[in-house]
């Protein structure tokens, strides 16, 4: 379910690895991994993306 993490996208935005999805960098789904931190539009994607980071990550 993608609902933007949270309605306010007012300030930074960042790209969802996932999806491609717009959000704000405010959201309340975001992971860091290797010192990077990445946002999310929604829960399933940060799980995905937790789940196996690599797969989206752009080589």
């Amino acid at each position: 379910m993608h609902d933007a993490g949270d309605k306010n996208m007012g300030g930074a935005r960042a790209v969802c690895p996932v999806c491609s999805m717009l959000v704000s960098r405010e959201t309340r789904f975001a992971s860091t991994f290797k010192q990077r931190r990445y946002y999310f539009c929604c829960k399933d994607c940060k799980a995905a993306f937790d789940g196996n980071p690599f797969m989206y990550m752009n080589v």
